[in-house]
Protein backbone atom coordinates (compact mmCIF):
# COMPACT_ATOMS: atom_id res chain seq x y z
CA UNK A 1 0.00 0.00 0.00
CA UNK A 2 2.89 2.12 0.81
CA UNK A 3 4.67 1.73 -2.41
CA UNK A 4 1.71 2.00 -4.41
CA UNK A 5 1.18 5.65 -2.50
CA UNK A 6 4.22 6.45 -3.12
CA UNK A 7 4.72 5.64 -6.76
CA UNK A 8 1.00 7.67 -7.11
CA UNK A 9 2.56 10.99 -5.07
CA UNK A 10 5.69 10.83 -7.40
CA UNK A 11 3.12 10.34 -10.74
CA UNK A 12 1.52 13.59 -9.43
CA UNK A 13 4.62 15.41 -8.47
CA UNK A 14 6.61 15.12 -11.39
CA UNK A 15 4.35 17.03 -13.94
CA UNK A 16 4.17 19.54 -11.11
CA UNK A 17 7.97 19.86 -10.63
CA UNK A 18 8.36 19.51 -14.34
CA UNK A 19 6.04 22.27 -14.85
CA UNK A 20 7.57 24.64 -11.96
CA UNK A 21 10.68 24.32 -13.70
CA UNK A 22 8.92 24.78 -16.95
CA UNK A 23 7.37 27.94 -15.94
CA UNK A 24 8.56 30.93 -17.59
CA UNK A 25 8.77 33.20 -14.71
CA UNK A 26 11.88 34.71 -12.80
CA UNK A 27 12.69 37.04 -9.82
CA UNK A 28 12.81 40.79 -10.63
CA UNK A 29 16.67 40.55 -9.68
CA UNK A 30 17.20 38.24 -12.28
CA UNK A 31 14.68 39.66 -14.84
CA UNK A 32 16.74 43.41 -14.05
CA UNK A 33 20.31 42.01 -14.44
CA UNK A 34 19.23 40.33 -18.20
CA UNK A 35 17.29 43.62 -18.88
CA UNK A 36 19.97 45.65 -18.23
CA UNK A 37 22.30 43.50 -20.15
CA UNK A 38 20.24 44.06 -22.90
CA UNK A 39 19.89 47.83 -22.94
CA UNK A 40 23.45 47.94 -22.49
CA UNK A 41 23.84 46.02 -25.37
CA UNK A 42 21.50 48.35 -27.18
CA UNK A 43 23.16 51.24 -26.01
CA UNK A 44 26.79 50.40 -26.75
CA UNK A 45 25.31 49.30 -30.89
CA UNK A 46 24.23 52.97 -31.09
CA UNK A 47 26.94 54.82 -29.81
CA UNK A 48 29.62 52.50 -32.48
CA UNK A 49 27.29 53.19 -35.29
CA UNK A 50 27.22 56.72 -36.43
CA UNK A 51 24.32 58.43 -37.09
CA UNK A 52 22.42 59.01 -40.53
CA UNK A 53 24.07 61.87 -43.15
CA UNK A 54 20.78 62.92 -44.20
CA UNK A 55 19.57 66.68 -44.59
CA UNK A 56 16.35 66.07 -42.36
CA UNK A 57 17.00 67.00 -38.77
CA UNK A 58 14.10 63.57 -37.59
CA UNK A 59 16.57 61.18 -39.36
CA UNK A 60 18.72 60.96 -36.24
CA UNK A 61 15.84 60.70 -33.66
CA UNK A 62 13.85 58.10 -36.13
CA UNK A 63 16.64 56.06 -35.74
CA UNK A 64 16.48 55.98 -32.39
CA UNK A 65 13.03 55.14 -32.08
CA UNK A 66 13.91 52.47 -34.71
CA UNK A 67 17.10 50.77 -31.82
CA UNK A 68 14.12 51.85 -28.57
CA UNK A 69 11.50 50.00 -30.55
CA UNK A 70 14.44 46.77 -31.29
CA UNK A 71 15.24 47.42 -27.71
CA UNK A 72 11.74 47.07 -26.11
CA UNK A 73 11.29 43.92 -28.79
CA UNK A 74 14.22 41.99 -27.16
CA UNK A 75 12.79 42.79 -23.54
CA UNK A 76 9.80 41.23 -23.68
CA UNK A 77 10.95 38.15 -24.81
CA UNK A 78 12.64 37.83 -21.33
CA UNK A 79 10.69 35.76 -19.64
CA UNK A 80 8.43 38.15 -17.29
CA UNK A 81 9.78 38.22 -13.63
CA UNK A 82 7.64 36.37 -10.66
CA UNK A 83 6.88 40.25 -9.32
CA UNK A 84 6.30 43.73 -10.48
CA UNK A 85 4.83 42.55 -13.13
CA UNK A 86 2.12 45.23 -13.76
CA UNK A 87 5.27 47.87 -13.36
CA UNK A 88 7.12 45.92 -15.96
CA UNK A 89 4.31 46.43 -18.62
CA UNK A 90 3.76 49.82 -17.45
CA UNK A 91 7.80 50.55 -18.54
CA UNK A 92 7.18 48.69 -21.82
CA UNK A 93 4.34 50.71 -22.37
CA UNK A 94 5.87 53.99 -21.67
CA UNK A 95 9.01 53.37 -24.27
CA UNK A 96 6.24 52.51 -27.07
CA UNK A 97 4.80 55.96 -26.27
CA UNK A 98 8.30 57.38 -26.04
CA UNK A 99 8.76 55.69 -29.22
CA UNK A 100 5.75 57.51 -30.52
CA UNK A 101 6.90 60.69 -29.12
CA UNK A 102 10.46 60.25 -30.88
CA UNK A 103 8.73 59.62 -34.22
CA UNK A 104 6.35 62.51 -34.03
CA UNK A 105 9.02 64.80 -33.16
CA UNK A 106 11.34 63.82 -35.96
CA UNK A 107 8.06 64.61 -38.48
CA UNK A 108 7.69 67.90 -36.71
CA UNK A 109 11.30 68.94 -36.88
CA UNK A 110 11.73 68.23 -40.34
CA UNK A 111 8.89 70.77 -41.11
CA UNK A 112 10.36 73.30 -39.24
CA UNK A 113 11.19 75.87 -39.93
CA UNK A 114 9.76 75.97 -43.75
CA UNK A 115 6.03 74.84 -42.29
CA UNK A 116 5.84 76.62 -38.89
CA UNK A 117 7.88 77.16 -35.74
CA UNK A 118 10.39 74.91 -34.29
CA UNK A 119 8.15 71.58 -32.14
CA UNK A 120 8.30 71.82 -28.73
CA UNK A 121 9.62 69.39 -27.04
CA UNK A 122 7.59 69.03 -24.02
CA UNK A 123 6.02 65.74 -24.94
CA UNK A 124 9.38 63.68 -25.56
CA UNK A 125 10.92 65.03 -22.47
CA UNK A 126 7.83 64.28 -20.26
CA UNK A 127 7.45 60.56 -21.60
CA UNK A 128 11.44 59.78 -21.49
CA UNK A 129 11.51 61.51 -18.17
CA UNK A 130 8.35 59.23 -16.89
CA UNK A 131 10.36 56.11 -18.47
CA UNK A 132 13.50 56.88 -16.46
CA UNK A 133 11.07 57.32 -13.49
CA UNK A 134 9.68 53.82 -13.96
CA UNK A 135 13.18 52.23 -15.00
CA UNK A 136 14.54 53.34 -11.61
CA UNK A 137 11.51 51.99 -9.46
CA UNK A 138 12.23 48.61 -11.10
CA UNK A 139 15.78 48.76 -10.48
CA UNK A 140 17.20 49.01 -13.62
CA UNK A 141 20.45 50.81 -14.51
CA UNK A 142 21.26 50.38 -18.06
CA UNK A 143 17.70 50.76 -19.55
CA UNK A 144 16.28 54.10 -18.44
CA UNK A 145 14.58 56.10 -20.96
CA UNK A 146 15.24 53.95 -24.23
CA UNK A 147 18.34 53.96 -26.32
CA UNK A 148 19.68 57.64 -25.73
CA UNK A 149 20.68 59.91 -28.61
CA UNK A 150 22.79 62.85 -29.23
CA UNK A 151 21.29 64.64 -32.11
CA UNK A 152 20.83 68.06 -32.80
CA UNK A 153 17.15 69.45 -32.88
CA UNK A 154 17.31 73.10 -34.11
CA UNK A 155 16.96 73.48 -37.53
CA UNK A 156 17.30 77.24 -37.65
CA UNK A 157 20.70 79.27 -37.43
CA UNK A 158 20.33 81.70 -34.70
CA UNK A 159 20.37 85.25 -35.69
CA UNK A 160 21.79 87.82 -33.08
CA UNK A 161 18.67 89.97 -32.16
CA UNK A 162 18.59 93.44 -32.61
CA UNK A 163 19.39 95.92 -30.03
CA UNK A 164 16.18 96.27 -28.09
CA UNK A 165 18.07 96.96 -24.95
CA UNK A 166 16.37 100.41 -23.60
CA UNK A 167 18.57 103.60 -23.36
CA UNK A 168 20.33 105.17 -20.72
CA UNK A 169 19.54 107.32 -18.48
CA UNK A 170 20.62 109.33 -15.90
CA UNK A 171 19.71 108.99 -12.01
CA UNK A 172 16.72 111.56 -12.75
CA UNK A 173 15.37 109.90 -15.72
CA UNK A 174 16.94 111.67 -18.71
CA UNK A 175 18.09 109.86 -21.63
CA UNK A 176 22.06 109.84 -21.75
CA UNK A 177 22.54 108.66 -25.13
CA UNK A 178 20.34 110.50 -27.05
CA UNK A 179 21.53 113.31 -29.65
CA UNK A 180 18.83 115.36 -29.39
CA UNK A 181 19.39 115.71 -25.43
CA UNK A 182 23.87 115.29 -25.48
CA UNK A 183 25.44 118.42 -24.74
CA UNK A 184 28.70 118.93 -26.52
CA UNK A 185 31.60 118.83 -24.26
CA UNK A 186 34.84 121.08 -24.61
CA UNK A 187 37.22 118.80 -26.05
Amino acid sequence: MRRRLLALTLVACVPLAIAAACSHTQSIDEWVSKADAICRQAQTNADSDPPPQSPLPGDRLRLTATRTRDEVDALRKLDEPSEQKSAVAEYFITLDHRDEALQNFAEALDKAPAQGPAPSRAVLEDVTTQAYTQAAALGLNDCNGGVDFAADTTTTTLVAPQDTAPPSTTSDGTPTDSEDDTQDQPG
